[in-house]
């Protein structure tokens, strides 16, 4: 009798347990990654095998390692571990990636992707999309078959170097996606203004010293602009209208008057912005000092 309640008693806490985790398993975040055997590669109608069966779809994007880079795509690939960085050469390209970071260079000059490369069983993944346009090839996802088909034809031989004829200097750049991201609709006089707002804290000694880093800037958990906090900066690419706006605001350019922040009134719930004296109104937004 007494063996029985004791073992009865394990039997109770076991479910206990299990009712717990199943509990906690609904407010766990989990990782939206699939296996490499739900999806398949075709370079020019031929089935690529991935090397060590480690290509994974993760946030809907597909990551394999950088070897099958090297093997499949015809590229020279070095991995550095001290570093965390993947350099990937070319025909002339070179792309350099650090794990877990969105800043890559193409051909050394500073650009942003919107994915992150990471660490997989050892192994440093990239995203095969960002990495095959780079070196030229279209990239055509089959969301219904799960394959992903790159062509190495036509215009696909020009790369995305190549493509990137602007050649616009890293800060016109950096300035004209956080414009874009965050005041895209706008007048061209509002998106200069934005920009003038990041440069004005490049100037003050209670910012960073360089537009990047003034634009990443981290507050605790929070970025200080929403459109890096949601994502839309390393996501869009800046248009015409953006890099016009940038290219004034580092002219010289600004309609704020010093302004050190902005906000939209009509959304921004904000009790520090709304302790701001106002600067100017453009458009949607309010200027702050």
């Amino acid at each position: 009798m007494v063996e029985n309640t004791r073992y009865g008693n394990k039997v109770i806490w076991a479910v206990i347990i299990v009712c717990i985790l199943s509990a906690l398993a609904n407010f766990l975040p989990i990782d939206s990654v699939e296996a490499n055997n739900q999806f398949t590669i075709q370079m020019d109608g031929k089935r690529l095998e991935i090397p060590e069966n480690l290509g994974i779809i993760k946030d809907g994007r597909v990551f394999v390692p950088i070897r099958f880079i090297a093997e499949e795509l015809h590229a020279h690939v070095h991995w550095d571990s001290a570093q965390q960085k993947v350099t990937i050469d070319q025909n002339q390209n070179k792309i350099t990636l650090w794990i877990g970071s969105h800043l890559y260079r193409l051909n050394e000059v500073k650009r942003t992707v919107d994915v992150t490369p990471f660490i997989h069983q050892n192994r440093a993944l990239v995203p095969l999309r960002f990495v095959s346009e780079a070196l030229g090839l279209q990239v055509h996802w089959d969301p219904a078959r799960k394959v992903v088909s790159l062509n190495s034809s036509g215009v696909a031989q020009q790369s995305l170097a190549s493509r990137s004829a602007d050649r616009i200097s890293n800060d016109v750049y950096f300035l004209a996606k956080i414009i874009h991201a965050e005041a895209r609709g706008e007048s061209l006089l509002g998106q200069v203004a934005v920009g003038a707002v990041v440069l004005n804290r490049v100037k003050s000694r209670d910012f960073p010293n360089t537009i990047y880093e003034v634009i990443v800037e981290k507050t605790g958990p929070y970025y200080q602009f929403e459109a890096v906090q949601n994502g839309s900066f390393f996501r869009l690419e800046p248009d015409t209208n953006a890099i016009t706006a940038a290219k004034r605001a580092i002219g010289g350019e600004d309609p704020t008057k010093g302004a050190l922040f902005f906000h939209n009134p009509t959304i921004s719930k904000s009790p520090f912005m709304a302790s701001k004296p106002v600067a100017v109104r453009i458009g949607k937004h309010d200027f702050l000092y």
